[in-house]
């Protein structure tokens, strides 16, 4: 059985050249928010539109790709009110099913799995049986036709950094909130024009890269070297707790950041997205209306999906909460067709939301 369900990967070609991006294939969700044990299952398409009246889980099915792609983190873990009517039940626990095409044999072949198209495909499973706590990922082994507890890439870090990147705009968000995420776009196209940044043309990895790598081999180094006075301050500071709490302990969790996108940028932290008149005052998005925000969104949005490719890109996924908020009737045209040209430079896939069926291309959610 199992040499017959191996894979053979020369059987599978490869994506041309410029081409070879992961993407979203399929999302499976159940037990999450209000999606119930019936699972929902979406083909993800260049752009999918999920159509549907209130508390019907469309917003659930952006959030469960974005909360995935957030495992390792503190955003990774679900609250309670997350799980089936607010009860922790363990049969009926939030599970997410992720299908990604990839072009590259990285994970091992263990995991990839021939499609109708000739194209590789790999599944992973996310469960979260407890709140508050990180989820277990597993991935399947097309050998043993099985789920298995380890995993495609291993870490959830490097395999976050396989996967298209989500940018999440909720329509209800703050305006600091919706700030950060227009400013995240900008960044991360600014951050795709680095990869081709390389001082030695004939070099495997852009400046940036090699950046990333260094700081890297700083932080192995730090934490080695300062693992023993970790340990005498939470010694000491653990003795001075349990004078009042017996048995009580500290940790100091001072491990570094694993995603080295975080960890170094070569702009500011938290960069501005500043507007207002030619010849008059700027200033930033939380003064401005939801109208000018909103417009703002579209015209970045535009640009984007005009933009030069750039070889290497990391692909991205955009999560829209019904594009049809706030903008006058003669502009939603114009959002519709931004959108559908979004993906065209093979970079961008997008899933959004909305009240409208007139959005065409349409999955409904009832």
């Amino acid at each position: 059985m199992a040499a017959k369900n191996k894979v053979d990967a020369e059987s599978i070609p490869l994506a041309p050249k410029g081409a070879s991006r992961p993407r979203l294939h399929k999302l499976i969700v159940k037990n999450f928010r209000s999606i119930g044990a019936s699972p929902v299952e979406i083909e993800l398409d260049d752009i999918v539109v999920l159509v549907g009246p209130n508390n019907t889980g469309k917003s659930t099915i952006l959030r469960a790709y974005e909360i995935v792609m957030q495992q390792g983190s503190k955003e990774g873990k679900l609250a309670t009110d997350d799980f089936p009517n607010g009860v922790v039940d363990s049969t009926n626990l939030p599970e997410v099913e992720l299908q990604t095409i990839v072009f590259s044999d990285a994970p091992g072949m263990r995991w990839i799995q021939k499609t109708a198209d000739n194209e590789w495909l790999i599944r992973e499973k996310w469960t979260w049986d407890s709140p508050n706590k990180d989820p277990i990922r597993r991935g399947y082994d097309v050998v043993k036709q099985d789920w298995d507890d380890q995993v495609p890439w291993g870490a959830p870090n490097v395999a976050n950094a396989r996967r298209p990147r989500p940018h999440r705009i909720d329509a209800f968000a703050s305006p600091d909130a919706q700030a950060a995420e227009i400013a995240k776009l900008i960044t991360g196209l600014l951050k795709d024009k680095l990869s081709s940044v390389k001082t030695d043309p004939n070099a495997d990895k852009s400046d940036y890269e090699l950046v990333l790598e260094n700081i890297k081999d700083l932080q192995t180094r730090v934490v080695a070297a300062t693992e023993g006075e970790v340990q005498k301050i939470e010694n000491e500071i653990s003795g001075y707790l349990q004078k009042i709490f017996p048995k009580h302990k500290v940790k100091f969790d001072a491990r570094p950041e694993t995603d080295l996108d975080k960890t170094y940028s070569p702009f500011k932290a938290n960069p501005d997205v500043l507007m207002g008149t030619e010849d008059g005052y700027f200033s930033t998005m939380a003064y401005q209306g939801s109208g000018a925000r909103r417009t703002l969104l579209w015209a970045i949005l535009k640009y984007l999906s005009e933009a030069t490719d750039e070889v290497g890109a990391r692909p991205h996924v955009l999560l829209l909460d019904e594009p049809e908020i706030c903008l006058h009737p003669s502009a939603i045209r114009e959002a519709r067709a931004v959108l559908y040209n979004l993906p065209a430079g093979g970079v961008w896939q997008v899933m959004t939301t909305s009240h409208a069926p007139n959005w065409a291309k349409t999955t409904s959610v009832t």
